[in-house]
């Protein structure tokens, strides 16, 4: 099985600060080559490949590609952009990866369908689990591959003696009309929450329990005119210092990066209860703690709950627990699994 990436933009990134690193391992370990549909930028290319000290040969002919790849990927995300559509005439397995499918969604589907796509690459089952992609991408039911964030090397546990017994919340608080994006390419992200106020609503929620209880949430939290704030922190000491972290999936209902970068580092998850998690092995008062919705209405209630989990007996195995979840989370390993997923729908 011959494995193609078109026009790779990762490759100009840093590895360790790209919330996708797994995608270099891929290219490294399990690609024979990558196309180039701009010629021009094949220098550049061949810098950053010999810098990462990856030895991926180069097309930069289509007919050259189409005879010499069996599975042709883009990791770049925004399809409506034509430079990132995949040639028509590839006889062989299409697979695009999503990202922030949020903007310029009808573009997007459009030109997947018109691309003939395969396959997609999605930060979990979005299919089974987002209510908006099944409304846009209703074509690919059954036809999204999960490929978790995962967590860079320098996300560990660092074993230090004393945590702070509190839970550390972290991470952006946008309101769906405002997520630094231009109106009109979120048009239709914003008219189907157009019912919600925020993207992030458990993190919104926690940021305002956290005025009120400071001995129970650490307020890390960033609005857009905070975020520079924050901006030089450095997020694996952040997370090695506090017992419990805050998790959300959000509105479109995804493990967020933070998800696998804060049980790497030994922070035990605190998060509302979602099935998106669960298919990751996320398993209450096994490794995480999962809150009902029904004790996330009741404010009272949430913080019962919240004093409780501080104080649970069963932290030392939660921890531990979790801590051996995260392995199944390295870079490394996405990028092995996602190879067996292709190879699996290929043959």
């Amino acid at each position: 099985m011959k494995i193609t990436i078109q026009n790779p933009q990762f490759i100009f990134t840093d590895p360790n600060r790209n919330f996708n690193g797994y995608n270099f391992t891929f290219l490294k370990n399990h690609c024979n080559s990558i196309y180039l549909t701009n010629p021009r930028h094949y220098f550049s290319y061949k810098k950053m490949l010999k810098l990462h000290g990856i030895q991926s040969e180069i097309f930069l002919s289509k007919n050259k590609m189409l005879s010499n790849s069996d599975v042709l990927i883009n990791f770049n995300g925004q399809a409506h952009l034509k430079e990132n559509m995949l040639p028509k005439k590839f006889s062989g397995l299409k697979i695009y990866h999503t990202m922030d499918y949020s903007h310029n969604t009808k573009e997007c589907v459009e030109n997947l369908k018109r691309s003939c796509i395969d396959y997609l690459l999605g930060y979990t089952r979005h299919d089974l689990f987002c209510h908006f992609f099944q409304t846009y991408f209703k074509s690919f039911k059954e036809r999204v591959i999960p490929v978790p964030f995962g967590h860079s090397k320098r996300y560990f546990n660092q074993k230090l003696p004393n945590r702070n017994n509190i839970i550390l919340g972290t991470g952006a608080i946008n309101r769906v009309t405002d997520i630094n994006s231009k109106i009109d390419s979120i048009s239709e992200y914003v008219d189907f929450f157009k019912k919600h106020d925020w993207a992030h609503p458990t993190r919104k929620q926690f940021y305002d329990l956290s005025k009120d209880h400071p001995s129970l949430i650490q307020n890390y939290f960033t609005f857009k005119k905070s975020s520079v704030k924050f901006k030089s922190l450095d997020m694996s000491n952040l997370l090695n210092s506090y017992t419990f972290f805050l998790n959300e999936t959000t509105i479109m209902d995804f493990p967020p990066a933070r998800t696998y970068e804060g049980i790497a580092c030994g922070s035990i998850m605190i998060a509302p209860e979602s099935e998106s998690l669960k298919l990751l092995g996320l398993k209450n008062n096994t490794n995480c703690f999962f809150i009902s919705q029904k004790t996330l209405s009741n404010q009272s209630e949430l913080i019962i709950e919240l004093k409780k989990i501080l104080k649970s007996e069963l932290l030392f195995e939660i921890k531990k627990e979790s801590l051996q979840l995260a392995k199944n989370f390295t870079h490394e390993k996405i990028a092995k699994n996602l190879n067996k997923e292709i190879y699996e729908k290929f043959k």
